[in-house]
């Protein structure tokens, strides 16, 4: 059953540093724009099964999958398609129909403007 107006937080986790300030500060930002359920799997997982970091790792994308399916929007925080399972997620929102979100990425934006601004001026304002 699809929660009216919410939003799954899809990032990388295995492998890397601060995963859980970096959801954390995602779910922060989200909620200043986002009207709606926040959906932060790393806590959710943390909740769960307490220590998820001895969960197998199948184990806990069933149970994000399960999460995310409940979901309208998925928000793809930087560095998600190098994660096997955050690429995972974001295929199955895609096929579920989820509306896509990423998160901003300002120095590659203005990168964007200055190649394309000659190209595509009404894209680059």
């Amino acid at each position: 059953m699809t929660t009216s107006n919410s939003i799954y937080i899809c990032g990388p986790v295995s492998g890397t540093e601060y995963y859980r300030d970096r959801f954390n500060k995602a779910e922060k930002n989200i909620r200043e724009t986002f009207d709606g359920k926040i959906v932060n799997p790393v806590e959710m997982c943390i909740y769960t099964f307490e220590t998820p970091e001895y969960v197998k790792w199948e184990r806990l994308m069933y149970y994000c999958l399960d999460l995310l399916s409940n979901c309208t929007h998925i928000y793809l925080m930087s560095g998600w398609e190098k994660s096997h399972g955050a690429r995972i997620e974001q295929l199955w929102s895609e096929k579920l129909g989820l509306v896509e979100i990423r998160e901003k990425q300002p120095e590659l934006d203005k990168i964007f403007r200055d190649v394309f601004s000659d190209f595509f001026p009404e894209v680059t304002k």
